[in-house]
C-alpha cells in the first residue's frame, strides 16, 4: 500500500462532492444562548480536539445517547459550505459507524440555517 493511500485511511475521508448541503450539531440550551451573543456557536468540551457533528439520520440517537442528562436540546441545522476548518468523515476508534469531524475550525453563526428543540427520551424505571 503505498504512503499516500496509507495517510489518507489514517485522516479518514475529506469531505468531498458527496458531502451534504446541511449537517447538525447538537448543543445545551445554554451553549445555543451563549453563540447567539457571538458570531460563532460556543461549543463545549467535547469538541476541543475537533467538532462533532451529525448527519441528520443521526441526530436523535447521539441526543438520546451524550444528552441523557438534560431534558432538551437544540439541534442546529448548518450549511456546510459555510463552515471554517478541515471537515472529516471518519469513524471513532474502534467504530464502524461514520461521523463528520470538524478540525481547526469554529462554526460561524452565519452557516446557522436553521435550529429546534429536541426532546430527550428518558427511560423509566419502574
Amino acid at each position: 500500500m503505498s504512503l499516500i493511500l496509507c495517510l489518507l485511511l489514517a485522516l479518514g475521508d475529506p469531505a468531498s462532492d458527496d458531502t451534504p448541503t446541511y449537517l447538525y450539531k447538537i448543543l445545551t440550551s445554554a451553549s445555543w444562548e451563549a453563540g447567539r451573543e457571538s458570531d460563532r456557536l460556543a461549543l463545549g468540551p467535547d469538541d476541543e480536539a475537533f467538532i462533532h457533528l451529525a448527519e441528520a439520520h443521526q441526530v436523535e440517537r447521539i441526543a438520546n445517547k451524550f444528552f441523557s442528562e438534560h431534558t432538551e436540546v437544540v439541534v442546529v441545522q448548518l450549511r456546510t459550505d459555510q463552515l471554517v476548518g478541515r471537515l472529516v468523515k471518519e469513524s471513532n476508534p474502534g467504530g464502524t459507524v461514520k461521523y463528520y469531524h470538524l478540525y481547526d475550525g469554529f462554526l460561524p453563526m452565519k452557516a446557522v440555517e436553521s435550529h429546534r428543540l429536541l426532546l430527550i427520551a428518558h427511560s423509566r424505571s419502574e
